[in-house]
């Protein structure tokens, strides 16, 4: 037997779960292929979505607490806002994916692949990480509290994200930073692997970092109180104004390998070398080329992207200022940016493209410098766009 149409497929997922779960469990041996569709209903809650193949979807604000998607091919779906909490979602491939603000409380995430998965303020706490590949992820504000993390591979995660928000509503009154940071207090970090990640002002209280690898990691600010870090490896790890009071077996052979400055806090008895500046900034530029890569995007504008995103994160290890960034943006890109992707929108090829039109929108509310200014050139492009479109299909004999 074959796999029914996908308008069909969409149909039964539309009757309710009840009868997409009574199909799945009789047909359970046949491929369904859900990829690339552009909306599925909000309440998908206990769906059984085992194997599906989801590439691309997109699910925005859906509820999908305790669903089954252990297998499921969920590479740069859209999940933002989603609520995925105590959902099973081992070995799943999650590449790509776009996570922001997503509940995954409790959730069962073992095994899976979240490279390069987009988790900025993502509820993790309490679910379960074991072996996940999270190399590359975006986990800025991410809560990731009680979360199990053992032979997790978080090497060049990004955990710090610092945004710029007005103190009124006249920006020429200044402004006042704003500092979001992922929370892995008391989560379970056994084995990780969190070489080269960016984990500036990220909470570890309490955490479990036993035999982790810490190699290059940039914990600047990081608070590591009562951490056990028994055998942790700080290769060249920079913790400059990091907390390690009560830290549990460290060693001065581990502070050793490790660099920091006057406002590392250490036990009575340990001493830190200070950092200098070549070895600051050495570290984090490695990859930056590599850093976001969207395959959906015509090969002449990722560079666009990975650009941007490298500036930013230079930024955020304040290892650029922004007088220095603005050779690095091809501005005149942002409106052929722009009007690429509203053509793709207005042709009904959005999906997996929304994330880039929320990041620029958000840029120009929350940035300075030319990172706002790149951002207000698109949106202003897209703006025009949106109104010309709305125009022809309100008055088309102006067109």
């Amino acid at each position: 037997m074959t796999s029914p149409s996908r308008n069909t497929l969409l149909s039964m997922v539309n009757q309710g779960i009840d009868t997409w779960n009574a199909w799945r469990q009789k047909e359970r041996h046949l491929a369904v292929d859900l990829s690339e569709v552009d909306r599925f209903p909000h309440h998908l809650e206990g769906a059984d979505l085992e194997g599906v193949n989801v590439h691309r979807a997109r699910f925005h604000g859906a509820s999908l607490q305790g669903a089954n998607l252990k297998n499921a091919n969920l590479e740069e779906a859209d999940l933002s806002q989603v609520d995925l909490s105590w959902a099973v979602l081992d070995q799943a491939n999650l590449k790509g994916a776009y996570l922001r603000d997503a509940v995954l409380e409790g959730a069962s995430i073992v095994g899976a692949d979240l490279h390069r998965a987009v988790l900025r303020g993502a509820n993790l706490s309490s679910a379960d990480l074991a072996r996940a590949d999270l190399t590359e992820a975006q986990l800025e504000g991410a809560k990731v509290v009680e979360a199990k993390l053992d032979d997790a591979d978080l090497r060049r995660v990004n955990a710090y994200w610092k945004i710029f928000s007005f103190t009124s509503t006249d920006p020429r009154d200044g402004h006042q930073s704003s500092i979001k940071h992922a929370d892995f207090s008391r989560a379970c970090l056994d084995r990780a692997n969190l070489e080269d990640a960016n984990l500036a002002q990220v909470k570890f209280v309490g955490a479990s970092l036993v035999d982790a690898n810490l190699d290059k990691a940039n914990l600047r600010d990081a608070r590591l109180t009562v951490a056990d870090l028994r055998r942790a490896r700080l290769e060249e790890t920079y913790l400059g104004g990091a907390d390690l009071a009560s830290a549990s077996s460290l060693t001065q052979d581990q502070i050793d390998r490790a660099c920091g400055d006057e406002r590392t806090i250490l036990d009575h008895g340990l001493t830190i070398r200070h950092c200098t500046d070549i070895t600051l900034r050495e570290k984090p530029i490695g990859d930056l080329a590599s850093y976001v890569h969207r395959s959906w995007l015509p090969q002449q504008f990722t560079p666009i992207l990975e650009a941007s995103i490298a500036v930013k994160r230079l930024i955020d290890l304040e290892l650029l200022a922004w007088e220095e960034e603005k050779r690095f943006f091809p501005y005149s890109a942002a409106s052929e940016l722009a009007k690429y992707i509203h053509q793709e929108t207005t042709a009904g090829r959005s999906a997996g493209l929304d994330w880039v039109v929320a990041e620029m929108e958000e840029w120009f509310k929350s940035e300075e410098g030319p990172l706002r200014d790149f951002a207000q050139e698109f949106c202003t492009v897209w703006g025009d766009q949106e109104a010309a479109r709305r125009a022809a299909i309100e008055r088309p004999w102006l067109t």
